[in-house]
């Protein structure tokens, strides 16, 4: 893989954990949500007629994409209810790789050596190490459960998406479609359950992050999508997952979440795992 591609997704990498921060430092995480997916939307309608119509042939992808990324986004929400940033972020990011890596050698034909098998083991170690600090040991156990439970969804929309902007003949056609369908029934969520603003629970400042961090989203998704048409799933998905060590330090620098030198190199095990599976491929 060249270094421009591996830079690109890295960058991707640092853009994901941020617009996640968002929605960690959001009040009321449902408003946000919605909001976030709305960005994303109005972003990508914006693109559209400017892009080919994607092929025929990636719309059950992208119909099958739209409604997993939807869960996604509900477990997520409902991950940062019950645990910080720090904890939900690494455990959901840093299982997806391992799962899109066997996904893709279910449905793409993507096999691994004893090398990358090894690399997989250590993320394993990682994650197995981050979930037994004190932060995560304090955390509620359903916190963990759906933070793995959205690291499960994480890996089937990848391959899912990898797959259909494959098929699609212009992943950024792709993404932009899947986005834009995607604002619609999170606008019909926020109106059902947030009909007044008297009855959001946001602070200050809180609307427009998550519009901007929904902006943000869809360039670093389009990006990663994009690259997945020159590289294989597995290598794409670990390099972006990276983003963990982001996450913990933003969540330690810029929201005040507690810290300890067992979560760091827990999060450094993970990222290490995850390097290590882009070399041995």
């Amino acid at each position: 893989m060249s270094q421009w591609l591996i830079g690109l997704v890295l960058a991707t990498a640092v853009l994901h954990a941020s617009w996640n921060a968002v929605l960690r430092h959001g009040r009321d995480r449902l408003w946000t949500s919605a909001l976030i997916a709305m960005g994303g939307g109005l972003a990508s309608a914006t693109v559209l007629p400017f892009l080919p119509w994607p092929s025929r042939a990636s719309l059950p992808f992208m119909a099958a994409s739209f409604a997993i990324h939807t869960v996604y986004r509900i477990f997520l929400a409902f991950a940062y209810r019950w645990g910080e940033l720090g904890m939900v972020y690494p455990i959901a990011r840093g299982s997806a790789p391992l799962l899109v890596t066997l996904g893709a050698a279910i449905f793409a034909g993507e096999h691994l050596g004893a090398p990358a098998l090894a690399a997989i083991a250590l993320i394993c170690l990682g994650i197995g190490g981050l979930s037994q600090t004190s932060i995560a040991a304090a955390a509620p156990k359903r916190a963990l459960a759906i933070a793995f439970a959205t690291g499960l969804s994480i890996a089937t929309y990848t391959v899912v998406d990898g797959i259909g902007s494959r098929l699609s003949g212009n992943p950024f056609s792709y993404v932009c479609c899947l986005e834009a369908s995607e604002a619609v029934p999170w606008f019909a969520v926020l109106v059902a359950t947030r009909g007044t603003l008297r009855s959001v629970q946001a602070a200050p400042g809180d609307g427009w992050r998550a519009l901007l961090g929904g902006a943000i989203s869809i360039v670093a998704y389009a990006l990663v999508v994009w690259a997945m048409s020159f590289g294989a799933l597995g290598i794409i998905s670990a390099l972006r997952e990276t983003s963990v060590v982001f996450a913990a330090l933003i969540g330690w620098f810029f929201l005040g979440e507690r810290w300890s030198w067992r979560r760091l190199a827990a999060c450094g095990v993970i990222a290490g795992g995850i390097v290590a599976l882009v070399l041995v491929r």
